[in-house]
């Protein structure tokens, strides 16, 4: 062989050295190697193939599969506006697993060699959320923080909640609350409230029945997304359908409220209810009262913020009866919540009701809850 033709084969076996080693580097080329700055470059070039240019979604024939039933539409507010940045962060980070969505779903912030930095995903969640030009009219889905055991949030929102206290101290009690909570639009929320209570008698039997039925109507008065401050009015009508002498209340009652959710730092949150309530007839059975509940809390995440969610509280309530030979009661709740499913739409949450003052002639109670948020998922669904 000559050595001209030597030459020529050793230059063209690094040529092709150098090609396979460059080949899978300009496959996994990221955002920042093509120089995207912004959240829509980065969503046109790495999310709209699938999710379309508008946020709507391609058509089956242009994915050439069959979307899942989650697809998402990101321009329909009642759907986008109800999940939180941390729930977005995770899905595009890890991919539709990190919530028991579709498999479809890519990771684009796997540990080693991540397609999109924290920062790009950042931005990619800030132009999603422009999609919703209804915004900022819908509350963003980070004010549906954990539920308080007495303090109402200002967030609208579609729940099935069984609510139950136990009494510690005293005189032996047990009560059991189905509470309904449905969302009509961006800033309207109704609730329905049927209640159970059970007492133990003196001879030792239990007796039970059903308790009063409340009706509520809440509404957002200020949302700012930004600031993230929700404030939010309330009424409720309680009718007197339980026994007096099983813990019901024997009058029908209205209460007014205004509720306030302030988002803080570090996952942090605090909420406060102000209200009123009255009785509407036989008032001098029933004194009226105002009452005062704070809630200040803090939320925990694994792995790294894209695991489940785990959130430690506490309130303090605070009411005053008006009338002849009416004291004010304050009451503390330490508590938490954990995230039970992987979508995080099914919640279990514990906490001990301490009374403060007259504590002679109130019990202890350990109260409890578990949470189904029904918009994101079936009972059955989400769980792995």
């Amino acid at each position: 062989m000559s050595l001209k033709l030597l030459k020529q084969k050793w230059v063209l076996l690094f040529g092709l050295f150098v090609a396979a080693s460059v080949w899978p580097t300009a496959q996994a080329q990221t955002a920042s190697d093509l120089h995207l700055e912004t959240g829509e470059e980065i969503f046109q070039a790495t999310c709209a193939g699938c999710h379309a240019p508008d946020g709507k979604g391609q058509p089956q024939h242009v994915l050439g599969f069959e979307p899942p039933a989650t697809f998402p539409d990101f321009t329909d507010c009642s759907g986008s506006s109800r999940e939180s940045n941390t729930q977005w962060s995770a899905v595009i980070h890890q991919g539709g697993t990190a919530r028991a969505f579709s498999t479809i779903m890519p990771s684009f912030g796997p540990k080693e060699n991540p397609a999109l930095t924290d920062e790009e995903i950042k931005k990619v969640i800030g132009y999603l959320r422009t999609f919703c030009t209804e915004d900022p009219k819908w509350p963003s889905g980070d004010f549906n923080v954990p539920r308080p055991m007495f303090t109402e949030k200002a967030f609208p929102e579609d729940e099935l909640v069984t609510y139950n206290s136990v009494n510690l101290t005293g005189t032996k009690g047990y009560n059991n609350n189905l509470i309904i909570e449905k969302r009509l639009g961006a800033i309207t929320n109704l609730e329905i409230r049927f209640r159970g209570n059970f007492l133990k008698q003196p001879s030792g039997a239990w007796f039970g029945d059903v308790g009063d039925t409340s009706f509520e109507f809440k509404r957002s008065l200020l949302v700012n997304n930004k600031k993230g401050t929700l404030l939010g009015w309330g009424n409720e009508i309680t009718f007197a359908t339980g026994n007096p002498n099983l813990g019901g209340n024997g009058v029908t009652r209205y209460e007014q409220f205004l509720t306030l959710t302030q988002l803080l730092p570090k996952r942090t949150y605090f909420l406060q209810q102000a209200g009123g309530e009255v009785s509407i007839f036989h008032r001098h059975q029933s004194p009226a009262e105002a009452y005062s509940r704070t809630m200040f809390g803090k939320t925990f995440l694994a792995d790294k913020s894209m695991g489940r969610a785990f959130s430690i509280s506490s309130e303090l309530i605070a009411i005053r009866k008006f009338g002849p030979y009416q004291a004010w009661t304050l009451d503390y709740v330490p508590q938490a919540q954990i995230t039970v499913s992987k979508r995080q739409h099914m919640r279990l949450g514990v906490g001990v009701n301490i009374p403060a003052v007259n504590i002679q002639s109130r019990s202890k109670q350990l109260v409890f809850y578990w949470l189904w948020d029904t918009f994101d998922g079936g009972f059955f669904e989400g769980w792995k």
